[in-house]
């Protein structure tokens, strides 16, 4: 009876055992959430250079690719998601060779795992091959906040209200292609910054919004900090509201600096001011950078508008 249960313990002990060998040895998932869950079990370093991988991890499942880059070289940078999670793909351009469109389901992606500065990767050791479906409806986008940009790496978040500043070096007004541009919420600046990260991207060369903007983008790690990578202009949706209530402009400083005939607003404004007008239901009629001098400003709407000009604010009747 003893060897019995001796033999018993051994044979349950072995098959545990090669069931966790099996378990750590796993390098194909279905999914991006499984994939990530076992990086995330290698622990590689997140700060310095590259740390890759000495085995190919294959993601067997199907991706919808949400952006990408490919470089004047042909090395391609592809953003992949799933329902679970999303994963950058890293490829050179001797080994990615499919060409691919906007919103490709793409499957069997197999490759190397990179950790450069932050960011997991799929560095592929062969060709994805083929997109295996093709035009699917874009990913909703998470809508989250600054503070946990970070829990959703690679995937498409929305953060709204945001203040777009200019580069800390360097400022031109506009957006410069690798250049970082911090962002604050309620005059609090964030550790998050957007990154204007591809050549291509067609906001390079634009000006930067003055007013909040609802902006949604891929989510970028380098190090510790995280980075917003608004895809196209039209990632960037002015805040529903502007961070002036035209209600509350009694508790303002009020000084009569408007006069208004025939639709016509005229004020005396410096050069480095912005003007704003809202109508009675607090909706932004308009924001434009102010001349210095004399500035005529035609409005189409009838009825009460509120013009804040710096810290200034009247209440108009046309």
């Amino acid at each position: 009876m003893g060897n019995s249960t001796s033999l018993k313990t051994l044979f349950l002990s072995i098959i545990m055992t090669l069931a966790l060998t099996s378990a750590f040895s796993q390098t194909t998932f279905t999914t991006i959430g499984a994939l990530r869950n076992a990086i995330d079990a290698l622990q590689l370093p997140k700060t310095g250079a590259s740390n890759t991988t000495t085995v190919d991890y294959t993601l067997s499942g199907e991706a919808v690719l949400t952006y990408l880059y490919t470089s004047s070289t042909g090395v391609k940078t592809m953003y992949i998601q799933d329902a679970t999670g999303a994963i950058m793909v890293y490829g050179a351009a001797n080994t990615i060779t499919t060409n691919y469109n906007l919103y490709d389901g793409i499957s069997g992606i197999s490759g190397k795992i990179q950790n450069y500065n932050g960011m997991y990767e799929i560095k592929p050791t062969v060709d994805t091959g083929a997109a295996t479906s093709i035009a699917h409806v874009p990913f909703t986008s998470v809508l989250t906040t600054l503070n946990n940009v970070n829990n959703y790496i690679g995937q498409l978040v929305t953060v709204k209200n945001l203040t777009i500043n200019d580069q800390t070096k360097g400022a031109t007004g506009s957006f410069v292609v690798s250049k970082n541009f911090p962002l604050s919420v309620d005059g609090i600046t964030s550790t998050v910054v957007l990154r204007a990260a591809y050549p291509g991207l067609n906001y390079l060369g634009t000006s930067i919004p003055t007013t909040k903007q609802d902006v949604t983008g891929l989510v970028l790690m380098y190090s510790t900090g995280a980075q917003i990578i608004p895809r196209s202009s039209a990632d960037f949706v002015p805040s529903a509201t502007t961070g002036f209530d035209p209600d509350s402009y009694r508790d303002q400083k009020k000084t009569k600096f408007v006069s208004e005939s025939k639709g016509l607003i005229t004020l005396s404004a410096k050069s480095d001011e912005t003007v704003e007008i809202y109508n009675a239901k607090s909706h932004n009629l308009l924001n434009q950078s102010a001349l210095e001098g004399l500035n005529t400003i035609p409005v189409s709407v009838r009825g009460v508008v509120i013009v804040k000009e710096g810290t200034r604010v009247s209440k108009v009747i046309i």
